[in-house]
């Protein structure tokens, strides 16, 4: 009876390894979440959120410090936002996002001043809510991040800002 027990756990020690060990394998796309709007100006946007698998090793994430994940690595992450804005792609800082993991939902709301980005994530202790927002002229100005249980109470707040070239 003894000799199976250790049989049972040396293949599931075995397995585990074996497992631990192929690290860097491919991503696996997870989503892709397209968003279209038209602003008050009749300028289209497009919105373009590509969330990835979570990988052992990636280095971007080796440290903790994510909304949506505690104690533990995130299941997801954002691996690019672009967002086109008429004829042109907007540059989106890697900072408005890239600390947003597990990601559940993307919505583009247009508003009087431009438009905003939410990005609904996390689950239960962890679930947060993300709003990245641009003027009218589809330049980055900033983000906010809270509970929705606390919509009232700001966690985080990022402003952005740009010298911006008529000419460009």
């Amino acid at each position: 009876m003894m000799n199976k027990f250790k049989g049972v756990a040396f293949f599931m020690i075995a397995l585990v390894s074996a497992c631990a060990l192929h690290p860097d394998e491919s991503i696996a796309e997870v989503s892709l979440f397209k968003k279209s709007g038209v602003l008050k100006s009749d300028t289209k946007v497009n919105v373009l959120v590509d969330v990835s698998e979570y990988r052992a090793g990636d280095s971007i994430y080796s440290l903790p410090l994510w909304w949506g994940s505690e104690l533990s690595p995130p299941k997801t992450f954002i691996k690019s936002l672009t967002v086109q804005f008429g004829d042109n792609k907007s540059w989106v800082r890697f900072s408005a996002y890239s600390d947003l993991v597990n990601i559940n939902s993307v919505d583009l709301n247009v508003v009087d001043e431009g438009f905003n980005i939410t990005i609904d994530g996390g689950q239960t202790a962890t679930h947060y809510k993300a709003i990245i927002y641009f003027d009218s002229e589809g330049f980055l100005l900033g983000r906010k991040v809270y509970s929705p249980s606390f919509p009232d109470e700001v966690w985080e707040e990022t402003k952005y800002s740009f010298i911006r070239r008529q000419d460009m």
